[in-house]
C-alpha cells in the first residue's frame, strides 16, 4: 500500500487519515495546530465524533499513522498528498482561502527540491475552478514545475456527514474523482480500489465537475430542509395538519427520497451554511443570479423568526422570563456548533429574556461563544427548573425520554411553554404545559 500524506487533520482530514490508516495505508498527518497534534499522539481527538476515536487509536497502535506539523516531510514521505484544511466561510459570506492557499504554496516549495511525481488531491471543499486556477498555479509558480508533467493534481469531494462520518467513509453512497489528466485518474482509482478492496460506484469526471458536484449536493440537501421547513409553517395555519405525515408521504416517493426531509429550526453546521453562500457567490461571478439557492438561504434564515414569534404569541413580553433551550449542537452525535441555528437564536434571544442551556456534548463550545451572558445547565431537571418556556433545538435522543410527568416535577411553580422544533416528545396540552411541536397545528 502506497504512502499517504493527508494536510489538515479536523473532521474530514482526521476521518480520512484515520480511514486510510486502518485499510492498510501508512498515513502522514500533517497539521499546523501543535496542540491538536500532541493530543493524536495520546490517541484522543480534539472533537466529538462516535467511532472516530476507536479507529485513531488503531491506526497509531499498527503505527500506520504518525502525525507531525512539516509539510516537507510529508511532501517526500508520500505519493499522494491529499489537502482536507478549512475553506471557512468570511463574514461577507465568501469562501476563506488563506489556508488552502497557503499549504499550496508550501507543497510547491517542498517539490521544487523533489524530483519524483506526487498526486496532489484536494477534498477541501472550494469554489469551481479554485483546483486549477488557485492551487496548481500556486504550485506551479512556488515549485518550478508544471503540472501533469512533474505532478499531478485531482479533485475529491468528500460527502461525510458529523454524527456518521466513519459509517460513510466506510460505506460511501459515491465516489468522485475529478481529474484533467489520465495518469492522475488512473493512480487515484488504483488507491481507492486498494482502500476499499471491493467494487463501489465511482464517477469519474473533470475538475471542474466534481467541483461543482461537491457545491450541488450540498446545495440540493439545503433546499429540501428549507422545502419541508416552508411546509411545516404553512401547516402551523392550519388545524390539524401534521408536517411528519405530509414528509413521510413525500419521502414514499422514489422520485424525492426521505432523507432531509424533517422539518426542524433550519440547517446548520460547518458545510450547508457556507457552501450554499459559497455556491450562490460563485454563480454570481459567473453573471447567473441564482434565484431558487438564494430563497432557500432566506427560508433558512427566516426560520428562527417562526420560533420566536410561536414563544412571543405564547408568552407576551419575554422581559424577566427565563427560556431555556435543548440542545445547542447542530445535529446530535456532535459537539459542533458552528453555524448551528440553536445559537443564531440563543442571539436573538439572550437580550430578551434570562436563557439557560443544556447539551450532552457542546456545553463548552457554547460557553466560548457566550461566557457568563447565559445560564448552563448539567442535568434536565436544573435547566427546567423555574423556567418559563423550553425550545427544544437539537434532536439528540435522550431528549425524546423526557414526559409530561418530569417536567411538572421538574417545575412546580409556574405553567410551562414548550416549543418542540423537533417533534421529539409525547406530550399533550395541559392545563400546566402549553405543547407546540413545530409544524402540528392544533
Amino acid at each position: 500500500m502506497a504512502d499517504v500524506t493527508v494536510i489538515g487533520l479536523g473532521f474530514v482530514g482526521l476521518t480520512t487519515a484515520a480511514f486510510f490508516a486502518n485499510r492498510g495505508a501508512n498515513v502522514h498527518g500533517i497539521d499546523n495546530n501543535i496542540e491538536r497534534n500532541e493530543l493524536l499522539t495520546q490517541m484522543k481527538i480534539p472533537f466529538f465524533e462516535p467511532k472516530l476515536g476507536e479507529y485513531v487509536k488503531k491506526a497509531f497502535l499498527t503505527k500506520r499513522l504518525t502525525v507531525g506539523d512539516d509539510i516537507q516531510d510529508g511532501t517526500k514521505l508520500s505519493r499522494y498528498l491529499f489537502i482536507c484544511v478549512g475553506t471557512p466561510m468570511t463574514l461577507e459570506g465568501k469562501v476563506d482561502l488563506t489556508s488552502i492557499t497557503k499549504v499550496s504554496k508550501d507543497i510547491g516549495r517542498a517539490l521544487k527540491t523533489i524530483d519524483n511525481y506526487k498526486i496532489v488531491c484536494v477534498k477541501s471543499t472550494v469554489p469551481p475552478k479554485t483546483t486549477e486556477n488557485l492551487i496548481a498555479a500556486k504550485i506551479e509558480q512556488e515549485s518550478s514545475k508544471e503540472r501533469y508533467k512533474d505532478f499531478g493534481i485531482t479533485f475529491i469531494p468528500e460527502f461525510l456527514s458529523e454524527g456518521s462520518a466513519i459509517n460513510d467513509i466506510a460505506k460511501p453512497h459515491k465516489n468522485v474523482i475529478g481529474a484533467n489528466d489520465p495518469k492522475s485518474l488512473l493512480s487515484i482509482d488504483n488507491l481507492m480500489r486498494r482502500i476499499y478492496r471491493r467494487q463501489i460506484t465511482t464517477i469519474k469526471t473533470n475538475i471542474i465537475s466534481a467541483e461543482l458536484i461537491k457545491y450541488a449536493n450540498n446545495a440540493f440537501l439545503a433546499t429540501k430542509i428549507s422545502y419541508i421547513n416552508t411546509i411545516a409553517n404553512i401547516c402551523n395555519t392550519l388545524p390539524g395538519a401534521d408536517v411528519d405525515v405530509i414528509a413521510r408521504a413525500l419521502g414514499l416517493d422514489p422520485r424525492i427520497g426521505n432523507q432531509f426531509l424533517v422539518a426542524g429550526p433550519g440547517y446548520g453546521g460547518s458545510c450547508l451554511p457556507k457552501d450554499l453562500s459559497g455556491f450562490i457567490l460563485s454563480c454570481r461571478e459567473t453573471g447567473y443570479e441564482p434565484i431558487l439557492l438564494k430563497a432557500v438561504e432566506e427560508v433558512n434564515a427566516d426560520q428562527l423568526d417562526v420560533i420566536i414569534n410561536i414563544v412571543k404569541e405564547r408568552l407576551g413580553t419575554l422581559s424577566g422570563k427565563t427560556i431555556s433551550i435543548l440542545g445547542t449542537a447542530f445535529k446530535k452525535n456532535t459537539d459542533d456548533i458552528r453555524e448551528s441555528a440553536s445559537i443564531h437564536l440563543i442571539r436573538k434571544l439572550k437580550n430578551l429574556a434570562n436563557i439557560r442551556i443544556h447539551d450532552p456534548k457542546a456545553l463548552e463550545n457554547t460557553r466560548k461563544i457566550f461566557g457568563d451572558s447565559i445560564k448552563y445547565s448539567h442535568t434536565i431537571r436544573d435547566l427546567v427548573t423555574d423556567s418559563h418556556c423550553l425550545i427544544i433545538m437539537t434532536d439528540w435522543d435522550e431528549y425524546r425520554g423526557i414526559t409530561e410527568t418530569k417536567l411538572l416535577e421538574y417545575n412546580k411553580n409556574r405553567p410551562l411553554l414548550i416549543v418542540d422544533t423537533r417533534r421529539l416528545l409525547k406530550i399533550k396540552k395541559s392545563n400546566r404545559i402549553d405543547y407546540v411541536g413545530l409544524g402540528k397545528s392544533e
